[in-house]
């Protein structure tokens, strides 16, 4: 039997009139054009909420950038919004979903729509997006709000402009492909412009610093393999004491209290990487040996 061909949809005459997308607009530039113009924009208008990201928005981003993507009119994306802030990461006020009775593996794209790495999907939409995309930053970036931003061509920032990760202050690791995008993009090194250490370090969570330090550094190799590895370990800390005080603490706006330590804390699918035993071979093979696993545990 052959193979199915799916042909994509033409796309509108005009992006001015809405297709379905609830919490983005779709822009022309000049925004008096009639039809589609060689420069689209994306915009986030929810003022009202600092433009969180939800399910919604992630189906409209990825929506925007597959339907933009197919069309030919189309050569570029800026992306930005409304308002005071760029991105104020998730919407915490709805909380978070994992789909009960998932295993971790599963944890991943596929059919249920409460079980995966939602800012993921739209990192690799953009990724996938064949023509050049662009952030314009006007205002503060935060969590999901930067990373998805990670694969765009040009970032234009606002002096102004904060750029904040908070994953180990939430309890979480690296989303969105991040600990595939942000060494590319912005390098693996604490810049020079951080905190003083002793801040920095004091109300962070130590499974998750040392999770994402072996996520950037021993990655599946691919954005896609990373994007699926986040997911999995998205799902395993869920339950987790530092993720539920990171955002307990966030919401009561103070400073997080994180107790996990590494010993009984790391998540089952720990690790995830071939490990290689590089002791020398004389002596006590058993204290010598350095297992894969003491690198976190």
């Amino acid at each position: 039997m052959k193979p199915k061909i799916v042909v994509p949809p033409a796309p509108p005459r005009s992006y001015s009139t809405p297709i379905v997308l609830s919490q983005i607009t779709l822009l022309h530039r000049p925004d008096s054009s009639s039809t589609a113009t060689p420069v689209a924009i994306i915009r986030m208008p929810r003022i009202e909420k600092n433009n969180v990201f939800t399910s919604v928005m992630e189906h409209d981003l990825v929506r925007a950038f597959n339907t933009l993507d197919q069309d030919n009119r189309v050569k570029a994306i800026t992306i930005t919004s409304k308002g005071n802030n760029f991105y104020a990461g998730t919407d915490l006020g709805i909380g978070l979903e994992r789909t009960e009775g998932i295993a971790g593996k599963e944890h991943r794209d596929g059919e249920s729509l409460t079980k995966r790495n939602r800012g993921g999907r739209v990192a690799l939409a953009i990724h996938r997006y064949r023509k050049p995309t662009i952030a314009a930053i006007q205002g503060p970036a935060i969590g999901k709000g930067i990373t998805m931003t990670l694969p765009m061509t040009i970032h234009l920032e606002w002096k102004g402009a904060k750029i904040i990760f908070v994953f180990s202050q939430r309890g979480v690791v690296m989303e969105a492909a991040s600990s595939f995008f942000l060494p590319i993009s912005w390098g693996i090194h604490v810049p020079h412009t951080s905190p003083p250490l002793a801040r920095l370090f004091r109300f962070i969570a130590s499974i998750c610093t040392c999770l994402m330090r072996q996520m950037m550094w021993r990655n599946p190799g691919l954005a896609e393999g990373v994007h699926l590895l986040a997911s999995e370990l998205m799902w395993e800390l869920h339950d987790k004491e530092d993720k539920k005080g990171g955002f307990k603490a966030f919401l009561e706006k103070r400073r997080p209290i994180m107790k996990g330590n590494l010993k009984d804390g790391m998540p089952r699918n720990v690790l995830w990487w071939e490990g290689i035993d590089t002791r020398p071979k004389s002596g006590d093979r058993d204290e010598n040996r350095l297992r894969a696993g003491e690198i976190c545990n």
